[in-house]
């Protein structure tokens, strides 16, 4: 394993694989629980439906929502549970979709 790059709460990895290869490993941490849904939604990823879905959240909200330190907060000034990544979906009022279905 070779480190690569390190933050405070973000590394990434590179780990030997086969002749000579190496697959990346990206490790996210988070101190809390409610910040994981989001970040997780964010770094599954594809960035465009990414991108789509937090916008859709600004339009649900009126733009009064908000999206900050991993975390949907409401127009109200609460903030959405999020602690799974299928929270988000909820919290954005769509239907869950699988990371394999997101287009």
């Amino acid at each position: 394993v070779r480190v690569v790059k390190r933050g405070p709460r973000y590394m990434r990895a590179e780990v030997a694989h086969g002749a000579g290869g190496a697959v990346g490993v990206d490790l996210f941490q988070t101190a809390d629980i409610r910040e994981w849904g989001v970040l997780f939604f964010i770094r599954t990823g594809p960035a465009d439906y990414v991108r789509r879905m937090l916008w859709h959240w600004k339009l649900y909200t009126m733009y009064r929502g908000r999206i900050e330190a991993n975390r949907l907060w409401n127009e109200d000034g609460t903030a959405a549970n999020t602690n799974e990544e299928r929270d988000v979906f909820e919290a954005l009022h769509l239907t869950w979709v699988a990371p394999e279905g997101r287009k």
